[in-house]
């Protein structure tokens, strides 16, 4: 079997989802299709490549390129990882009060 009727049988249909680059809604082109990793796409409407996004449930794009691409969409994206700043605040925060605490255990204790 030759490798274009391979690539042929490995190619379907890619649902409809937002495209990382341009940001539209968007059924993009299967390029290469792959056994054992996401399949190469692109984007009809700004013919960058990009790949589906690894989040289970998620239709969207992520950036793509030949040799690595993206594991999430950027919605995913920003949905697995924590809002730093509010994890910085919640930390100073708390050694605020841990200073305090002890400021406060030794003056107690020196008098």
């Amino acid at each position: 079997m030759s490798v274009g009727k391979l690539n042929d049988i490995l190619k379907f249909e890619k649902a409809v989802g937002l495209c990382p680059y341009c940001k539209e809604e968007v059924k993009p082109d299967v390029l290469i299709g792959y056994f054992d990793r996401r399949d190469l796409c692109q984007c009809p409407s700004c013919d960058k490549y990009i790949a589906v996004c690894l989040s289970p449930g998620c239709e969207h794009y992520t950036k793509g390129s030949m040799l690595i691409s993206q594991p999430l969409c950027t919605l995913c994206m920003k949905k697995s990882t924590p809002k730093i700043g509010g994890t910085i605040l919640k930390v100073a925060a708390s050694a605020a009060t841990l200073a305090s605490t002890l400021y406060i255990k030794g003056k107690m204790a020196d008098k």
